[in-house]
């Protein structure tokens, strides 16, 4: 793969929690929800799936 095409590639898997926690931001603005979380949730969650694959032996 050519250089470029790799940094595009690693700049999109980078960034799609980030993308995915402010459409989530967005969507609660919508709804008229002021939601200040949003990381804290992401850090909650990213937890719990590290803790329950180490726990469970599984990595699904």
């Amino acid at each position: 793969m050519t250089p470029d095409l790799d940094l595009l590639l690693s700049v999109l898997r980078a960034l799609t929690p980030i993308l995915l926690a402010a459409l989530g931001g967005a969507i609660c603005e919508r709804a008229g929800v002021f939601n200040i979380g949003l990381e804290g949730m992401m850090l909650i969650g990213c937890f719990s799936a590290v803790a329950t694959s180490w726990f469970t032996g599984s990595p699904w």
